[in-house]
């Protein structure tokens, strides 16, 4: 079993980075991480992509701690636009996203991401 390597995307409102796959299985794993800085927190996360809708939540103390969601996703032959809405304490802030699968097609080469940092 090997390991496999992450990049880090640092998403904006803005942004709409290109994720994909980095394994070659019938699954996709696609992770979000928030930072949290300290105090109490109440973090729900919405992400819709395709015609696929996720969601979760946690809350609780927290001293420097991170929140993360991973999604398995079918393969996405072509780039598929998605969002993950983040609420954050009330403030609530939505990330468009592109993925796709590396595997799937060969216009998908290029996603070479796999996550992204909200």
């Amino acid at each position: 079993m090997g390991s496999v390597g992450l990049d880090r995307i640092f998403l904006t409102p803005d942004s709409n980075p290109l994720l994909g796959a980095s394994t070659n299985t019938s699954w996709d794993s696609l992770i979000f991480v928030t930072l949290i800085g300290n105090g109490q927190f109440t973090i729900p996360y919405t992400l819709d992509i395709g015609s696929l809708h996720f969601s979760s939540s946690a809350s609780g103390p927290c001293i420097d701690c991170a929140y993360s969601q991973t999604s398995l996703l079918p393969g996405f032959p072509k780039p598929t636009q998605g969002t993950l809405t983040v609420n954050l304490n009330g403030v609530s802030q939505t990330y468009p996203f592109r993925f796709c699968s590396s595997r799937a097609d060969k216009s998908c080469f290029a996603c070479d991401r796999v996550g992204g940092y909200a």
